[in-house]
């Protein structure tokens, strides 16, 4: 059986910080049901990512249905309007 290559501590770490900054911003959008924008969410975390990894998460939160778009705002799963 061929052996997997080992991750790097370097690609490890992007995967945890994406990882964690999904959770929280999944969070955000759950604990705000009128919406959250996405422009002040970015604003809270733009020195650690870029705006096109930022978009990036969304769509990803989007497309796997954790929450949901309208426009520039973000709505928790069950309460899209």
């Amino acid at each position: 059986m061929p052996r997997c290559s080992a991750i790097t501590w370097e690609a490890r770490n992007e995967l945890l910080v994406a990882r964690r900054l999904a959770l929280a911003v999944e969070a955000v959008v759950n604990d705000r049901p009128t919406g959250s924008p996405a422009t002040a969410m970015f604003q809270a975390v733009c020195t650690h990512v870029s705006r096109d990894e930022f978009e990036l998460l969304l769509r990803g939160l989007v497309a796997t249905r954790k929450i949901t778009r309208k426009g520039d705002i973000y709505f928790p799963r069950e309460t899209a309007q």
